[in-house]
């Protein structure tokens, strides 16, 4: 019998000038295969849907925490880069420096305009 495993893919699309992040002295990748063991070697026998299912709750976490240290390390690597776009994507404009002043105005003329 094969032993289970959680298995995650994951693909982030990333701006091209972003150097990878490296962790435990290792580049990270963009893109991969991830496998978390379900461990049943505690059950000698045919384990219990309780035995079984606390295994795959203890893979699952794992998979969690480390796609999440992963995640994160390429977070702080793309940094604020990429506000603009997700500003973009939810229809908000998003201020690049030096624009804030010249937004609060705009608005201020706006509601001046509507008085």
């Amino acid at each position: 019998m094969a032993h289970p495993v959680v298995v995650v893919d994951a693909k982030l699309d990333l701006p091209g000038e972003i150097r990878p992040p490296t962790q435990a002295g290792a580049q990270l990748t963009a893109s991969g295969t991830y496998s978390y063991a379900v461990d049943l070697r505690a059950s000698a026998t045919k384990p219990t849907n309780e035995q079984y299912y606390a295994a795959l709750r203890s893979a699952v976490v794992s998979a969690k925490e480390d796609l999440g240290e992963r995640l994160t390390a390429w977070r702080d690597a793309v940094g604020d880069r990429e506000k603009e776009k997700e500003g973009a994507v939810v229809g908000k404009k998003v201020p690049k420096p030096g624009e804030e002043e010249e937004m609060e105005d705009e608005e201020d003329e706006e509601e001046e305009g509507e008085e």
